[in-house]
């Protein structure tokens, strides 16, 4: 192993300590705004903030009007009328996916780094979510 492999071997762990250290604050901001009994299933990187998945609803924070305060958004399951993923060349998957209401629509820009697969994760857990709540009722 050369000197410039064992250096990127040290970079590469760095990097996966500092996300999952990332990963567990955003988390921990969550819980506060959980019910008892529930659970943040997955947890995602947009924008500059997260978006949590919980058993029955969207949980973000979104800047709101012109003034640029954060508000935070629940989006239960069972409101949500449309899903859009925008596809990139080749049917690849872009960084974007867009979730729909009756009354607006949000857009989740997932950062660069976020690898096309886990962009389609959240599209098909969150399209299994919209089933099970339309199942539901």
């Amino acid at each position: 192993m050369g000197l410039f492999s064992g250096m990127s071997e040290k970079m590469k762990a760095k990097a996966e300590e500092t996300k999952a250290k990332e990963i567990q604050r955003r988390k921990e901001y969550f819980q506060q705004f959980l019910l008892e009994g529930e659970v943040i299933e997955s947890l995602y990187p947009v924008g500059a903030d997260s978006l949590a998945m919980t058993e029955w609803r969207l949980l973000f924070v979104e800047e709101f009007n012109t003034d640029k305060s954060r508000v935070l958004i629940t989006l239960p399951y069972s409101q949500i009328v449309e899903v859009k993923m925008v596809l990139g060349e080749m049917y690849s998957f872009s960084n974007k996916v867009y979730v729909a209401t009756r009354s607006e629509t949000h857009e989740f820009a997932f950062p660069k780094f976020i690898k096309e697969e886990e962009v389609k994760e959240f599209y098909l857990k969150l399209m299994q979510k919209i089933r099970q709540m339309g199942n539901t009722n």
